[in-house]
Order: structure tokens, then C-alpha cells, then sequence
């Protein structure tokens, strides 16, 4: 260790800092590039840390890419076998933490990677394992195996790992892997509600569905759910569904980090899932002019914007993925609207889809009955104007 002396406290001021003086550029120059920083530190105490990076910066150094560690690997494996011999038995990492003459456990780990690897190298045997113990003094206290202690708990009565926790009087971590030790998962049940077989007919309001589960909404495993900001548009989504399946949704109104109160309609069933995910096709879509309006005013409620261009008359615009974009294309064109290319927008991952001319809207509005109100207005102030 090189020797340095402690500098003395600076007396000139430029504002709020104190001017570096010539002793610590000096100190700096021949023993930063050499040196630790907290190591540094103890000789500068009137500097932070910031204040000296930035100043051996201004002078033009650099930290030497390989500084002699204070160790080498023979003497931390030394020192770990002379501590293991006084515990009389091999230390863990919060004790090695804690003993002031031993570098910490952090430097082990830099040096030779897990614990395990550790203890391997320095010729030690590892601990019994906390997690065994517990689970012979459960597997008395209960008189049954572990495996089928957590399978009547967590499969059959279908417990949540906390309370699995506190029942056996052990940290849920611990449940949580058995659980992936011993490959028990739970058996899901489902809630198979009973739906009247009209939902299955083809018409607007399916049409509609199956837009909004496209655009704003998600179908998942045994779930179908949208979230809408609007809450006319939210209700009249809600008489929508209401109409086609013949059930009312779940419907909630909730606070949404960023997006304020949103209203969540939901159907938690396995059958209309199933059905929605078999005919989300393009060829079931058209097949139907009702599927087709109710599918493209979905789009044009969720994601569509509408305004007057000077030159081309209206503008319908259109923001989704490329490959939903296409489908929507596709579906304009039986109708004989006339729409551009599907091209990228802002980002890489947002595309557009734009309708232009009076005669187009004057189509569109005769078929799509648009549930968002102020774009149903908009239409229909298009529609006169060509009128």
C-alpha cells in the first residue's frame, strides 16, 4: 500500500466549491490511476466522489484497467478455511459478512461464482440444508409425505401458497419450490356457464366482438375482456354483448394508473372463448354483411380517426398492427371503398389504413352504425355535406 498523507482543507472559494489546490492535483496526478477510489476518498475527505471523477477527468486520466487486487485466490480460500475451522463447521454468507477481518462474501462471488463452487474449491463440506430439516419435522408433525400434504392442500383444495405457508409454519418461498420440485400444478375449474345457442348466430353485434377483441380488447386462455376510458361508449359495448350473447357481462368501473377510471366488461367462459378463437378468420368475417359492418365499426370505434382534409375532402385513418390492418383492407374492399396502402406510421410496430373522398363516406355511413358517438356525428355531417 502506498503510502499518501491526508490533505488539508481547502481555504479558497470560487461560489459554492472550494478551488483544488495544488497539493490534491498533485495527489491526484501520481496516485489516481494507481489507487482504489475508496481508498482515495479517505485522503480527500473534503471531496465527493462526483467532484474527484470529474476533475482527474479535466486533467486527463485514467484508471488503470487492471488494478492488483488486494487478495489473490489462495489467500480467500485460506482465510475461509480458518474461519470455517473456529465456527467448526462452514460459514454461511451472512457470517462471513459480518466478521470485520474477512473480505465480504460479494468478493467470493466475483471471484468463483456460487457458493457452491466455494466450498468445493476450498475442501469444505457443504451445510445441511435448511429446507430438508423443515421437511422432516412437517413430514412427522403430520405423519404423511410432503408430496401429499401439498397436493391435498394446493390441488384438491386449491389453497393459495400463502395460507399453504402458514398452515405447515413455513415461508411461502419454500412452498413455492417444492411445488416446481415435486411438479405439482393445480387442476384449473373452470366455470362452464350455460349460453343460449343464438349467440352462435352471424350478425352485427358478433362482428362487432370480434373487432374489439381484435383491436382494444384480448381473448385468453378462458377469458374475453375490453377496457374502455369512455363511459357511454363502455355501456353501449355492455347492451351490445348483452344482445348477442344473451347474458349480461361483469362490468366494473376502476382506477388505471396513466389512463384514469377505466370500465372493464368481461365474459369468464369457456364456450364463448372457444367459439371466437375457432371463427377469427377472415373468410367467417365475410361471409356476412352484417359480420362485416360490425367488424370494420368496431375498428373505426377503438382505434379510427376522423377529420376534413382541404384537398382530398374526409379522411378516415386507422391504427393497428400491419397484419389486423390487412384483414380490414380486404373487407373495405367489399364494399367498394377505395382505401390506400396499409404504411407505417410513427413507430415501427403502429401502421395506417386511410379512406379518402365524400363518395366513400357516404357508403360507409349507410352501412356501419357506429357506437362511439361523436365519430357516428361526424359521419353523418359527412354524409350531408355530399348530399
Amino acid at each position: 500500500m502506498q503510502q499518501l498523507s491526508l490533505v488539508e482543507k481547502p481555504k479558497k472559494r470560487a461560489g459554492k466549491y472550494f478551488i483544488w489546490t495544488n497539493e490534491e492535483i498533485g495527489l491526484l496526478n501520481n496516485h489516481y490511476v494507481t489507487i482504489r477510489n475508496n481508498e482515495l476518498i479517505k485522503f480527500l475527505p473534503h471531496r465527493t466522489l462526483k467532484g474527484i471523477k470529474d476533475k482527474a477527468s479535466k486533467l486527463g486520466l485514467r484508471k488503470a484497467y487492471r488494478i492488483k487486487p488486494a487478495f489473490s485466490n489462495e489467500e480467500l480460500l485460506s482465510l475461509l478455511r480458518g474461519f470455517a475451522k473456529k465456527l467448526g463447521r462452514t460459514p454461511n454468507n451472512r457470517e462471513i459478512d459480518k466478521n470485520t477481518s474477512m473480505p465480504s462474501s460479494n468478493t467470493y462471488y466475483r471471484r468463483f461464482g456460487c457458493y457452491k463452487k466455494i466450498i468445493r474449491l476450498a475442501g469444505l463440506k457443504p451445510n445441511i440444508k435448511l429446507k430438508t430439516i423443515h421437511m422432516e419435522v412437517i413430514e412427522k408433525r403430520f405423519q404423511k409425505d410432503i408430496r401429499v400434504i401439498l397436493k391435498e392442500l394446493y390441488e384438491n383444495k386449491q389453497y393459495s401458497v400463502k395460507k399453504i405457508g402458514r398452515i405447515i409454519g413455513v415461508n411461502h418461498n419454500a412452498v413455492w419450490e417444492w411445488l416446481k420440485r415435486f411438479k405439482i400444478k393445480r387442476r384449473l375449474k373452470y366455470k362452464k356457464a350455460k349460453f343460449p345457442k343464438n349467440f352462435k348466430r352471424k350478425c352485427f353485434e358478433l362482428g362487432y366482438a370480434l373487432g374489439l377483441a381484435n383491436s382494444d380488447g384480448y381473448l385468453s386462455r378462458y377469458m374475453y375482456e375490453v377496457q374502455i376510458v369512455n363511459k357511454q361508449w363502455a355501456y353501449e359495448i355492455k347492451r351490445v354483448l348483452e344482445e348477442w350473447t344473451g347474458r349480461s357481462p361483469y362490468f366494473r368501473e376502476h382506477y388505471r394508473n396513466g389512463r384514469g377510471i377505466c370500465q372493464t366488461i368481461r365474459y369468464s367462459s369457456i364456450d364463448i372463448v372457444n367459439f371466437l378463437k375457432k371463427i377469427h378468420n377472415y373468410d367467417f368475417i365475410s361471409s356476412n354483411r352484417q359480420m362485416i359492418s360490425g367488424y370494420l365499426s368496431a375498428f373505426i370505434d377503438a382505434d379510427g380517426s376522423l377529420d376534413k382534409r382541404k384537398s382530398r375532402g374526409c379522411r378516415l385513418r386507422i391504427f393497428e398492427k400491419e397484419y389486423r390492418l390487412n384483414i380490414v383492407k380486404k373487407l373495405f374492399e367489399l364494399w367498394d371503398v377505395t382505401s390506400s396502402k396499409v404504411k407505417e406510421a410513427w413507430s415501427r410496430n403502429v401502421y395506417e389504413i386511410c379512406v379518402y373522398n365524400y363518395h366513400n363516406f357516404a357508403t360507409l355511413s349507410e352501412n356501419l352504425r357506429l357506437l362511439n358517438k361523436p365519430k357516428s356525428d361526424k359521419l353523418q355531417q359527412f354524409q350531408k355535406t355530399t348530399n
